[in-house]
């Protein structure tokens, strides 16, 4: 068995966290791991970190963190909040603590490793659906979707007869949600039941990363991940690079069919095309 360790004094309350696991999984040879989260105290660096409280970030590791752990089939995790414990696993030389970056996982595919071995473990309350995800988190506001060229799009695919189900964002998931659209508020506070109904999608459409991270690391899963946005605050191709491993424009190199990194900006058409992308790749 290998340990890895997640120490969030140091590592996002976010879904970081996935490719950081798919590159323990590689690092550890697919041996077992068992996850050690320490949470003891937390990080203070990024404008998001300091757009959240201490609370904020502990429920995110109660329902972020520690159930992405789980996601990697015969892992164990465990939640340390004692100082003095967290304490004696920082020193640990021979615990995995890798960089969270999407570059690290593209290291070790290009190594020859395996980095989509995540699976859910329940059944999808909406197996085939085209699964939207809303992205409105008030905590950084310049990184949201426009909702109305995704609503737009949801109706578009709903008259074309396809199942769409859309998963609100955690942090609006308790108020009140555009009528007239089959939303699964139960996705956007349960990690279990988001990665299932990613994992039997025909395909998961996002703006934004995060959750889709879990998509990514699926062997068999049909996705599409806008990752530009209208805010001026756009990042930077070199910093893009650094963390991702990639150039502006590049797909992910473990990318299957109808698995797409959309740069594009996220109008309707847009979305919708890309969606239909995903179905003729799929099929070839």
């Amino acid at each position: 068995m290998r340990v890895a360790v997640y120490d969030m004094a140091e590592r996002p309350a976010t879904f970081d966290i996935v490719p950081w696991i798919a590159t323990v999984d590689a690092m550890a040879g697919y041996e077992v791991v068992r996850f050690v989260v320490l949470a003891d105290r937390f990080r203070d660096r990024s404008p998001k970190d300091k757009a959240l409280s201490a609370a904020d970030k502990m429920a995110r590791v109660e329902r972020v963190i520690v159930p992405a752990c789980r996601l990697l089939p015969g892992a164990g995790v465990e939640m340390i909040t004692d100082p003095a414990r967290a304490e004696e696993w920082r020193r640990r030389s021979d615990a995995l603590k890798p960089s969270t970056f999407v570059a690290e996982t593209i290291r070790q595919h290009a190594a020859g490793r395996d980095v989509r071995r995540l699976r859910a473990s329940v059944p999808s309350p909406h197996p085939g659906a085209a699964v939207i995800t809303i992205r409105q988190n008030p905590a950084v506001p310049e990184k949201n979707c426009d909702i109305g060229e995704w609503l737009g799009a949801a109706s578009t695919l709903m008259a074309e007869g396809h199942d769409v189900v859309m998963v609100p964002d955690t942090a609006t998931a308790a108020g009140r949600l555009p009528q007239g659209f089959r939303w699964c508020r139960e996705a956007a506070i349960d990690l279990s039941v988001r990665a299932a109904l990613y994992q039997e999608a025909a395909c998961s459409l996002s703006m934004g990363v995060g959750p889709m991270h879990i998509a990514m690391h699926m062997r068999a899963t049909r996705y599409v991940c806008f990752v530009k946005h209208r805010s001026p605050l756009v990042e930077r191709p070199e910093d893009y690079e650094r963390k991702w491993g990639l150039k502006w424009g590049q797909q992910l190199p473990f990318a299957g069919p109808g698995q797409i990194i959309e740069y594009r900006q996220d109008d309707e058409d847009v979305i919708v095309e890309a969606f239909r992308r995903t179905q003729v790749r799929a099929a070839a």
